[in-house]
């Protein structure tokens, strides 16, 4: 599809009894379109780092949105819980005032 889609969601550590957490990317083809970090807890993906660009991205037939998770050190205690919801939305509306 080409147009415009909102992406939502959250990752949760889901073995809060230890470890260093995780850290998570989200990028579409090469771009991060946003990223944080979860220890002990839970992180939207709207309160990244970029977060706020995922109201509306512009896709293309063919793009690539892909959700890494990666240790925050090591790989113990990084059980890791997703939540994630894309949805097709209508494009931003410019207003221009002459």
């Amino acid at each position: 599809m080409t147009g415009h889609v909102r992406v939502e969601g959250a990752i949760e550590d889901r073995d809060a009894g230890g470890g260093n957490g995780v850290l998570w990317y989200l990028d579409w083809g090469t771009e991060t379109l946003a990223s944080g970090g979860v220890m002990n807890g839970a992180q939207s993906l709207a309160d990244g780092a970029g977060g706020g660009t995922l109201g509306s991205v512009a896709v293309t037939r063919g793009d690539t949105i892909a959700l890494i998770v990666a240790p925050g050190g090591n790989f113990d205690f990084d059980t890791t819980g997703l939540d994630l919801v894309i949805t097709r939305v209508a494009a931003p509306r410019h207003r221009l005032t002459v």
